[in-house]
């Protein structure tokens, strides 16, 4: 199974050195970016080595477009014994969980991807294309182009505020500090380093958290940690939400920077880089 990409840091897993395998299962949780190869075009390349007869990628429209209790997605595969137990399980499902907004908002992403990609005078042109398919194929209407200019503009807007955010963590007198080699590329949050470390840093975090402050640290994801120092040595590591609004971002390092001047923190420099071997897969809080 690959996720592609990782929510957090935008990258592709390094899959292991393995043989072959019988099925791959690709998750896509993200097609739209805020830095770097935009993970449409990084899925694109990734599907043209897959034998669909062998493999299967499930695309949603959830975390793209915000709406988390949407839990709408497409499988995509030419595995013939894979899409008849789908279309079986689909119908056994629809008089008890069926959900005609889930059609809908992934037949508007896939047709949206297309105009995110183009120029802004290509769009009544994709558009119109879009909503003629749709009819042709007696599927759901789709809204209009000033619907999908008006997506367009609040996705522009989000990914101008997620790199601001993101420039904010490398100020000098910030209590975080971005990581090398995990850059934030898509989704809502990323990985920053505590630059002060804490002699225990679970139970900092849970003085922190009853203080008031936001923190989304990875120990608190599962497993020990020991088992974290192995994927991230060295570090202690909060995700920061990077779509909250800049004023409400700002709030949190100052009021972070307090807490480790009141308890004692002193800041330290930066070291070089972490290079994690894997990659944690999780999405903002």
């Amino acid at each position: 199974m690959e996720v592609l990409p990782n929510g957090v840091t935008g990258a592709r897993h390094t899959l292991p050195d393995l043989p072959e395998p019988d099925f791959t299962l690709v998750d896509v949780p993200f097609q739209i970016g805020a830095e770097g190869l935009h993970p449409a075009r990084m899925l694109r390349d990734r599907v043209r080595s897959l034998d669909l007869r062998r493999a299967a990628l499930i695309v949603t429209a959830s975390k793209d477009l915000s709406l988390p209790g949407l839990r709408a997605a497409l499988v995509v595969s030419r595995n013939r014994p894979l899409l008849e137990h789908l279309s079986r399980d689909r119908f056994e499902r629809m008089a008890t969980s069926g959900n005609p907004i889930g059609e809908t908002v992934m037949l508007f992403h896939t047709s949206l991807l297309p105009v995110l990609e183009a120029s802004a005078a290509r769009t009544r042109e994709l558009v119109e294309t879009a909503r003629d398919r749709a009819r042709r194929a007696r599927l759901p209407d789709l809204p209009d182009e000033r619907t999908y200019r008006d997506v367009r503009d609040h996705l522009t807007a989000m990914g101008e505020r997620f790199r601001r955010n993101a420039r904010a963590l490398e100020d000098p007198q910030s209590p975080l500090r971005p990581i090398t080699g995990v850059g934030a590329a898509t989704g809502f949050s990323a990985f920053a380093e505590l630059a002060a470390p804490r002699g225990d840093f679970l139970r900092w975090v849970t003085r922190c958290g009853g203080a008031g402050l936001r923190l989304n640290p990875t120990v608190v994801h599962g497993g020990t940690s020991a088992a974290w120092e192995g994927l991230y040595p060295g570090g202690q590591l909060l995700r920061v939400n990077l779509s909250e609004d800049p004023v409400a971002f700002d709030r949190g390092p100052a009021l972070l920077r307090s807490h480790v001047e009141h308890s004692g923190g002193s800041m330290r420099p930066p070291r070089a880089s972490v290079e994690p071997r894997r990659r944690d897969g999780g999405t903002g809080s």
